[in-house]
């Protein structure tokens, strides 16, 4: 375990290289994808990684993180040390949190205090983590990363915009606007249903809003065909 930590979790990593062509090989992307993700890196989107259990989400936001500019600052909250980032990006400046429900509300000021030039948020799953997400992305913050269990993107940013109104008030519309203005794009992974060992960027979409029409637009760049792997 990490020292001061009473949690082992084993998790069965499969990946020698966190890079892009590693994720080709393994056939989760087409090989000429890389480049593409490489750029969208460089540009510093802020991004989604969405599935079920299981999917490969955590590992294609871990190799997206490992392709990040090693100078950057940054700030990495888990609701359980499940990413050794001292062990994969041992010479970056990136400070690790484990907090989940009332303990990561009590930070929350102090984390939207703090001068990072980006932040993960690895398995959001409830208000508090939605909340803090969009505060952080609003101070303009780019290049976040966030994990969320769901199988339905498109209908993501409604749910996060329900709990957290649910949880804190405010207007639905409002924070619905600020989801979609804030993150770009989502990346939807899943497990081959013949071989779940084997995982696949599902779909690949993007959130846009247009402030003239007050309107938010989901757009599919992507999708995997099953039919043909």
């Amino acid at each position: 375990t990490k020292d001061g930590q009473d949690v082992m979790v084993f998790r069965k990593y499969i990946m020698q290289n966190y890079n892009f062509e590693e994720l080709a090989r393994m056939g989760t992307i087409e090989k000429e994808a890389a480049e593409l993700f490489k750029t969208m890196v460089d540009i510093g989107f802020n991004v989604l990684f969405a599935g079920p259990v299981r999917s490969g989400k955590t590992t294609f936001m871990q190799v997206w993180q490992c392709s990040e500019k090693k100078d950057l600052e940054g700030l990495a909250i888990s609701t359980d040390p499940e990413t050794p980032w001292h062990i994969l990006m041992p010479d970056v400046p990136l400070m690790q949190l484990v907090a989940d429900g009332s303990d990561l509300e009590n930070l929350t000021k102090s984390l939207l205090r703090g001068d990072n030039d980006y932040v993960i948020l690895e398995e959001m799953r409830d208000a508090v983590a939605y909340r803090l997400a969009l505060d952080i992305i609003s101070t303009g913050t780019h290049r976040s990363k966030a994990t969320v269990h769901t199988s339905d993107p498109v209908n993501l940013p409604f749910r996060m915009a329900s709990q957290i109104c649910q949880q804190y008030g405010g207007s639905l519309q409002g924070v619905i606007q600020q989801i979609f203005s804030g993150f770009a794009y989502v990346l939807e992974l899943c497990s081959r249903e013949d071989n779940r060992s084997e995982k696949r960027l599902k779909a690949l979409w993007e959130y846009c809003y247009d402030a003239s029409s007050d309107l938010p637009s989901v757009h599919l760049i992507y999708r995997y065909d099953i039919t043909t792997n």
